[in-house]
């Protein structure tokens, strides 16, 4: 902006009473506020419509960073991950919450890039996502979401939808500190035809609850087991083909689970 400009910009302001510009202040940031509120309906009305290409210019027009933040996952959600890094790019990693956003979006565009999912995310995946989860940032919400949805865990949080269709809050497990590794619970042979058999590590406790999920949370079958054995039998009969979620509650404090595939 030339200097003439911002000296008359600095001269008007000199002369405009404090009360007047207190006024002027609060009814450009509620003009600021009203115009983004009608920028969010416009978007929400085009994903309504799962038009997703409508929503992302709604997005975009007159944009900032909160926008590219807002656009990535649209971009993620039409298969783009070139435009979806393009966007990530554009944003700077100049505080922590910034820096875990782009740590977490990176693994989603490398993991959609490479065909995967977030049900396939190796162990160090999974500790990049643990950390941001742990964090008392915004973005540990998103980071909760995953580990919701991928091992059922439960936070005391709003928990968005990971194809963001909606929003939930879902009890499917005791929190994190209560779990003790989901790799203490095996099914042979996975994937499974006909008949699994399911194993752990058996407990003295007398009762345990075995329970089947599909990947959207929602529960499939439970059954009452008894601890101490470390072995029982399912049927995959009334299962269609697919991704399950096994898990195994023991008492107040042991949780086991695991991935189950369900072929016929």
């Amino acid at each position: 902006m030339p200097n003439s400009s911002i000296q008359a910009i600095q001269q008007a302001e000199a002369n405009t009473p404090v009360s007047e510009r207190h006024k002027l202040e609060s009814r450009i940031a509620y003009l600021q506020h009203k115009k983004e509120l009608q920028k969010q309906y416009i978007v929400q009305h085009y994903l309504k419509a799962q038009d997703l290409d409508q929503a992302i210019q709604a997005v975009l027009y007159e944009a900032d960073e909160a926008d590219y933040k807002a656009v990535i996952p649209l971009y993620l959600r039409k298969g783009d991950t070139a435009n979806a890094q393009q966007y990530l790019n554009l944003i700077s990693a100049h505080n922590a919450e910034n820096t875990q956003y782009i740590a977490l979006q990176n693994l989603h565009i490398g993991l959609q890039s490479a065909g995967r999912s977030w049900y396939d995310i190796t162990a160090q995946e999974e500790a990049t996502i643990r950390s941001i989860a742990s964090s008392p940032t915004r973005v540990a919400v998103h980071a909760q979401a995953i580990l919701h949805w991928v091992f059922g865990e439960q936070f005391e949080t709003h928990i968005p939808d990971l194809d963001g269709s909606g929003s939930h809050k879902r009890t499917i497990l005791p929190p994190l500190s209560n779990r003790v590794g989901k790799q203490e619970l095996q099914i042979l042979p996975n994937p499974s035809k006909g008949i699994a058999n399911i194993y752990w590590t058996p407990q003295e406790e007398t009762f345990g609850e075995l329970k089947i999920f599909d990947l959207t949370g929602r529960q499939i079958a439970n059954y009452a087991v008894n601890p101490a054995i470390g072995h029982t039998q399912l049927s995959i009969e009334g299962l269609k083909n697919g991704i399950y979620i096994c898990t195994l509650s023991i008492g107040e404090q042991i949780t086991y689970q695991t991935k189950w595939v369900v072929v016929q």
